[in-house]
């Protein structure tokens, strides 16, 4: 199952991850890396401020292009300052996998000053060796150089890898501690061509690989809580001992030697020495090297170099790469650098010049020099700033965390749910518009006992979902054993349905696919077509194969026509099921690429038939590749929905939930209500997919524009939007802000449906103890679940308002048959900041109307402008129109310092400081990092240690100002223990860790704009249940009150303020 698993998700990853490998090299958003070093486009605007790539560039629309392994491309526009300052084109060639061709044009629009715009590559000054031309710069004494070369072969080492440059180049050369940092950069000029900008090189670039030592004699180092196997810190390889604990033990004046041969000549030793004090001054022991040439040399290795095992004051030492607290013990482990003068080490002795045992755990040679701040940090575990908690399975009833009371029991209760107007209502209660948020369920997880099912049924109403999404069912679901693999398990499809019958008996609703991951038998698809089996082959083949149409349909049929026992009604009968999808991420602009050559065929066929004839440009061909498989999927589209409408299927239907864009959206017009799928921080994956490492996004989703809030161009006016996958996901010290932000922006979007991915992917069993934390599960992640109230209340309650208007975006229908190279939604990410967007409709770019509620309207292309006189201003989907944006606005988006506010004033996103406020009646929430405050109109906070969210809401239906019942969430973020990365910013992760949980440490103090004489202040247990109470602080008539996620020895993550 396992590995099944591993298969799906990696078919999953291949059309959601944004890095991409190409041998020894790395694009993620548009630029290449060198092992984690990007060569950056750079800009630096009138006023010498530093402007990235990252953070100002915007794909157009037809990119990024990539031919797997081989090349990528893009074309992006630039926008600094809000203005638009020109267009940028790159494209990577990849011969083999250690070198690649560098192509980049840039031709500026005149309408941004700038003083220069250069590709940089920085790298640390230790540690690193530079040479240009042959000759060896050396960096250490090289201070304040800021010198232009002309050369054509630069090579620099670094602690990863070897990187080489080569071509006409003119690079400035620059010592970063002329600004305090402690590296240098090189930056690449361009040629100026006619006005653009241009750079062409060779880049190659190798790892480098060190030697690691096998310890002999092992011994029981006596520390609890050691990592185990192989572990990579700072790009250095150790192997500590499996299972967990052992290494060489050095005692107190005695010697030890160490197996280690061949090319390095710095080792590095992680151990500590046995006692609880300081180390003496002095040395505390020496390393004798005999090398291959016969040379012998003695290091010497002074106290500070090392440390003390169980010296609570050491864990803060530079070189402190592992700290643990057991109990009320503290036991750290150290990086100790060794120097040699000679790469081809023979031999090593270890002495111990101290009287406490050294106990090493790992030691490794490496070839290149890696300062030990590099190696430190890598580590999560019990500390200062972490400390070991157990989650809770359930909410305790009653509690303040109890939100079942928001649940209208039981689900199906008003009749079926239809489409009207762009919202969605209940047949028997047509006057008042119902809203869904939930999460999804799967492979495994859809199938508990029936004692389990109740309990997670429980679970989702207590958390304040009204539905749930039933994924990856459908092949766990087949009994493998028929031969034509439709046969559904008995056992399975019991368990399927009495989880759906608890369900809605509590009031959760249904949503799922057709189809998702389930294996097609052998003969389902006509021979010929070029299908493989694989899942998105055969997602493909229903486009073209009638025998893949027909088994879609029959598995459909056995489905909705299948008669639940617990509920009495068959699946298409079951007024509880709100909406089918027919087929799961399926979008074919991307899916048809699975049988390509069959869709190649289909596609020359379907030219000549329509006297249609292909040019010399690509974009021509891509524009009738687009209409033809539009046209294709149009056919499929309607098929099914007749099929399914003539079971008597009532369920509001729709597909292709994957991908945003003019394109797809064109084809979602005729679908009951618009789906898709959006993720903030998706893992990408460096060796092999959904295998570790992991490259992690560490950065808050407010510095991009709230993450996954940025589907603007889905949302079609007229009809109902659910995003049935969304997360920010899980490793990034960020992602408790994801419920607030879609939450939210949700609200103010006025969306309907909204799912979390995932609840669990694995056996629904709460006998046992939460597992461990992984990029998705919100079982398995504490933080995750509790934020998920702050949805709830801003979504599903209400307290977030909708815009009083939908800024209109203009799109006509025959949109494909032009070329369109305007920035993919640049400006609509932007404008769905401040109010809600849809897009409307019209044949052709000529007779848009503009809604009477809208201000102005937003135009998908330049045809839409040139072909209409409009009574209200329109602007362009471009970033060049940003100050124009600013100015309709009302100066509430404030283009130069990026500061959002939304159109009802309840929020206000700040993207530099990466902070958000929402101040409503019922709720005021804060995002932010330490050291910023905020004012409510209920409450103040102040963030004083670490990043938070932080909620404070009403929980008895009135306003903050009037409740005697408050909730407050105050989230930081949780970890695995010895969770582990490659580099001290955790942007490499490199094994999962294990149990227990363990929370980070964050602070804030929240004064209340009174003195809440009465109340009392509750430290919550992680069911809700009261623990201790919280003293209040009281001046000048306002009370206030610390909040830490660790108090004593628990994890407090919620309080309940309550009038007694």
């Amino acid at each position: 199952m396992k590995k099944k698993i591993s298969a799906i998700l990696s078919a999953f990853a291949a059309v959601c991850l944004c890095a991409q490998q190409f041998g020894n090299f790395e694009i993620d958003g548009g630029e290449l890396s060198l092992g984690t070093t990007p060569v950056r486009f750079t800009y630096f605007d009138a006023n010498w401020n530093i402007k990235s790539f990252g953070n100002i560039a915007s794909h157009a629309e037809r990119f990024p292009k990539t031919e797997k392994g081989k090349s990528y491309s893009t074309e992006a526009s630039i926008t600094v300052n809000g203005k638009n300052a020109g267009t940028l084109f790159q494209k990577f060639s990849f011969p083999s996998a250690d070198s690649c061709r560098f192509e980049s044009s840039f031709k500026p629009s005149g309408e941004e000053k700038f003083n220069e715009i250069a590709y940089s590559f920085s790298f640390p000054i230790k540690g690193s060796e530079l040479s240009l031309n042959g000759a060896v710069i050396n960096l250490e004494s090289s201070k304040k150089v800021q010198t232009v070369f002309r050369v054509d072969r630069i090579s620099v080492t670094t602690p990863q890898g070897l990187a080489k440059f080569t071509g006409n180049m003119e690079v400035l050369l620059q010592d970063g501690r002329l600004f305090g940092s402690q590296h240098f950069s090189l930056r690449f000029k361009p040629k100026d061509s006619d006005g653009v900008l241009k750079w062409n090189m060779g880049i190659s670039y190798e790892k480098v690989k060190g030697i690691t030592a096998a310890l002999p004699e092992p011994s029981d180092l006596g520390i609890p809580a050691l990592p185990a196997g192989w572990i990579k810190l700072g790009g250095v390889d150790f192997n500590f001992s499996r299972p967990a604990g052992k290494g060489l033990v050095a005692e107190g004046g005695k010697e030890k030697n160490i197996a280690l041969k061949g090319g390095g000549r710095h080792l590095y030793i992680i151990g500590a020495f046995d006692t609880g004090s300081a180390l003496p001054d002095g040395d505390c022991a020496e390393v004798e090297a005999v090398f291959a040439n016969g040379k012998t040399q003695t290091v010497k290795i002074p106290a500070g170099t090392s440390g003390p095992m169980r010296h609570s004051k050491s864990s803060d030492a530079p070189n402190t790469v592992w700290t643990s607290k057991v109990g009320a013990k503290t036991y750290n482990l150290f990086i100790t650098k060794v120097d040699f003068d000679y790469p081809d080490l023979k031999s090593a002795t270890i002495k111990n010049l101290s009287k406490s045992d050294w106990k090493i755990a790992a030691a490794s040679l490496y070839p290149v020099s890696v300062p030990v701040e590099r190696l430190k940090g890598a580590f999560i575990t019990h500390s200062k700033d972490y400390a070991p908690f157990e989650p809770s399975k359930t909410i305790a009833k009653g509690s303040a965390l109890d939100f079942s009371w928001l649940i209208d029991a039981p689900a199906g209760k008003y009749g079926f749910a239809y489409a009207k107007d762009g919202e969605i209502f209940f047949e028997n209660n047509p006057g008042k518009p119902a809203r869904f948020y939930g999460n999804n369920l799967c492979f495994q997880a859809n199938y508990p006992d029936k004692e389990n099912a109740d309990k997670l049924a429980d679970l989702f109403a207590a958390t304040g979902y009204n539905i749930l999404r039933i994924h990856h069912y459908d092949d766990p679901l087949i009994d493998k054993s028929s031969p034509d693999w439709l046969s559904f398990d008995a056992e399975k499809l019991d368990r399927l349905d009495y989880l759906v019958a608890a369900m809605k008996k509590r009031g959760v609703y249904i949503t799922t696919d057709l189809f998702v991951s389930r294996r097609l038998a052998k003969d389902a698809v006509e021979e010929g077509l070029g299908w493989d089996g694989q899942m998105h082959s055969n997602k493909a083949a229903f486009f073209v194969s009638q025998k893949a149409s027909d088994n879609f349909r029959a598995f459909a049929k056995k489905l909705l026509e299948h008669v639940n026992p617990y509920t009495g009604l068959a699946w298409k009968d079951e007024p509880a099921l709100v909406s089918l999808s027919l087929v799961n991420e399926n979008t074919i602009f991307g899916i048809y690429s699975a049988m390509r050559p069959h869709f190649e065929k289909l596609f020359k066929e379907w030219l000549a038939k329509n006297s249609l004839t292909l040019t010399s440009d690509s974009e021509n061909t891509n524009s009738l590749r687009r209409r033809f498989l539009a046209e294709l999927y149009g056919k499929f589209f309607d098929e099914q929905k007749e099929f399914l409408r003539s079971l008597g299927v009532r369920a509001m239907l729709t597909d292709q939930n994957h991908w945003t864009g003019y394109y797809v959206t064109l084809t979602r017009k005729d679908y009951d209500i618009i789906d898709t799928h959006a993720y903030f921080g998706h893992p990408s994956f460096i060796e092999k997919k959904w295998q570790l490492p992991a490259k992690m996004k560490t950065e808050s989703a407010i510095s991009k524009y709230g993450g996954c809030i940025e589907l603007s161009n889905s949302q079609i006016a007229g009809k109902p939007f659910s995003v049935t996958e969304w997360n920010y996901v899980n490793n990034n010290d960020h992602s408790a802000e994801g419920a607030f932000l879609m939450g939210a922006y949700g609200a103010l979007h006025k969306w309907d449906l909204l799912c979390r991915f995932a609840y669990s992917h694995g056996e629904i069993n709460f006998g046992k103890p939460v597992g461990t934390i992984g990029y998705f599960d919100t079982a398995s992640n504490p933080v995750a679940a509790l934020s998920e109230r702050a949805g709830v209340l801003f979504f599903l309650r209400g307290d977030v308002r909708a815009s009083d208007f939908s800024i209109p975006v203009l799109l006509p229908e025959d949109y494909p048959t032009r070329k369109n190279s305007e920035s993919y939604a640049s400006l609509l990410k932007r404008a769905g900041l401040y109010a809600a967007t849809e897009i409307e409709l019209n044949p052709t770019p000529s007779g848009f109307k503009i809604p009477a509620k809208a201000p102005f309207a937003i135009a998908a292309e330049k045809a839409v402008l040139e072909q209409n006189k409009f009574d209200k201003p329109v602007i362009l989907d471009s970033v060049s129109e940003f100050p124009k944006l600013q100015k309709l606005t009302s100066g509430k988006i404030d283009a130069k310092n990026e500061v959002y506010e939304s159109s009802t004033s309840e929020m206000v996103l700040d993207r530099k400081n990466e902070t958000w406020k929402l101040v409503t009646a019922r709720s005021e929430a804060f995002i932010a990092p330490a050291g910023h405050s905020f004012k409510g109109d209920f409450a103040n906070l102040k963030n004083s240690r670490g990043w938070s969210s932080t909620l404070i809401a009403s929980i008895d239906k009135n306003p903050l100002k009037e409740s005697s019942r408050i909730l407050i969430l105050h989230l930081s973020d949780v970890k695995n223990t010895n969770m582990r990365f490659d580099d001290p910013e955790m942007t490499i992760l490199r094994a999962y860790g294990t149990l227990p949980h363990l929370a980070r440490r964050a602070e804030s103090v929240v004064t209340f704009n009174d003195s809440r004489e009465g109340w009392k202040l509750y430290a919550l247990k992680q069911d809700g249940s009261r623990g201790e109470e919280v003293a209040f602080e009281r001046a000048n008539g306002k009370a206030s009150a610390k909040l830490s996620t660790l108090r004593g020895k628990s994890a407090v993550f919620a309080y309940e303020l309550v009038k007694e």
